[in-house]
């Protein structure tokens, strides 16, 4: 084993399972594969171990972050089929890696007690959570009332003449589709009466965002909203030079921007929404096998991002 750690092939950790708040803190399951040994005939997985630690990531992405060790040396055989981090009770998060096992957040030890049964009776789905291909799909909308009573609609020029035809019925919030092309931002008036259709549409010049859409508070949500000036939140791809990364823009009502950011990561597959700290996770720009994690603050427009790979070892 020595020999092993000295000059055997070493690993990079991964993260398996969810990233799962836990109270203030982003929780997460690292794996790594322990050094062995290489052969010519090569190393059956049978013969391979496992070693896990807990990652705890305050969730405004600033500061330190803690790390557990959760267990050495697991044989590949006697590993849950679907490892991870399945949540938070009180002061304890639960995990399972062969069995389920309790981490005390404040003393980070081991707990003695056996699992409560919110966590002991999930059920696969309830522990995988739901999932979207792409994930921003239940996120993402493009037609928006405002508290003034008027509309901001995201259309490209496919989508306006149809969309934005007077007496065409506006829906508020509904779930809109990807496009490649760029969205051009528009003011919108309703017709007076019960149901909302459009009266007028003015292009706010100088706004365009690439497959843009309004960004939901949570899944098939209300949509975030700002305040002082009123605004919304727009996601949207990056131009088509350089990587493909996903960006942010808070745009006023009036249809200028007041900040943007770009997340730096060109996939997402998990998406934790929260009032102030909404977290991204899934794969770094054009290195897309780089697991990382992206933390957005609503309140000053900033972004932190955290790599969710382990040092080779």
């Amino acid at each position: 084993m020595g020999a092993a750690r000295k000059i055997g092939v070493k690993s990079y950790g991964r993260p398996v399972g969810r990233v799962v708040r836990a109270g203030e803190q982003l929780a997460v399951l690292m794996e790594t594969c322990d050094p062995y040994m290489p052969s010519l005939q090569g190393r059956d997985e049978r013969d391979m171990s496992y070693s896990y630690a807990l990652w705890l990531i305050p969730e405004s992405g600033a500061g330190d972050m803690r790390v557990i060790r959760a267990a050495k040396s697991v044989r590949s055989g006697d590993r849950a089929h679907v490892a991870g981090v399945l949540g938070r009770v009180g002061d304890t998060v639960w995990l399972r890696i062969a069995d389920l096992h309790g981490f005390d957040l404040v003393s980070g030890q081991r707990v003695a007690t056996t699992p409560p049964a919110s966590i002991a009776n999930l059920t696969m789905s309830d522990y995988l959570g739901p999932h979207h291909e792409p994930a921003l799909e239940p996120y993402r909308t493009t037609a928006v009332s405002l508290p003034s009573g008027g509309w901001l609609v995201l259309a490209d020029e496919e989508e306006a003449p149809s969309e934005l035809k007077p007496g065409t019925r506006l829906y508020h919030n509904a779930t809109s589709k990807g496009t490649y092309r760029s969205r051009a931002l528009f003011d919108v008036a309703a017709e007076p009466g019960p149901i909302a259709r459009l009266a007028t549409s003015t292009h706010l010049a100088g706004v365009e965002f690439k497959n843009g859409a309004f960004l939901r508070a949570s899944e098939n949500g209300e949509v975030i909203r700002f305040a002082n000036p009123d605004g919304l939140l727009v996601v949207f791809d990056s131009s088509d030079s350089g990587p493909h990364t996903f960006h942010f823009a808070r745009v006023n009502a009036d249809g200028t921007v007041a900040w943007t950011v770009d997340s730096r990561m060109g996939r997402f597959t998990e998406i934790l929404a929260h009032e102030r700290w909404y977290t991204f996770v899934g794969e770094l720009e054009d290195k897309l096998s780089q697991p990382m994690l992206a933390v957005l603050d609503l309140e000053t427009g900033t972004i932190r991002q955290h790599s969710l790979q382990r040092p080779i070892q």
